[in-house]
């Protein structure tokens, strides 16, 4: 009784499948799954409106960018310190 070798046909049946699977669950995952970015504080104000596409006050100082994705809701944050003259203006 010698056991058969699968065939090279068979083999790249099993192979395709494998990857189609990868491919289907790394699809479902970045679709349903929760992505978070937080990058390291603190950020420029070229690396916060690169981020977020806001465009902060020359005063900004200790510039805390976030965001996160899940399905079809998104979301940004920024957080600075500043003066209280900057906040206030229009």
């Amino acid at each position: 009784m010698s056991q058969e070798l699968p065939t090279r046909r068979t083999r790249a049946r099993w192979i395709v499948r494998i990857v189609m699977l990868a491919v289907v669950v790394y699809g479902v995952w970045q679709l349903f799954g929760l992505h978070v970015n937080d990058p390291p504080r603190p950020a420029t104000p070229a690396q916060a409106h690169a981020y977020t596409r806001v465009a902060l006050p020359p005063g900004a100082r200790n510039i805390g960018v976030a965001g996160y994705r899940q399905w079809i809701e998104f979301a940004q944050y920024v957080r600075f310190d500043g003066f209280r003259a900057l906040a206030s203006r229009p």
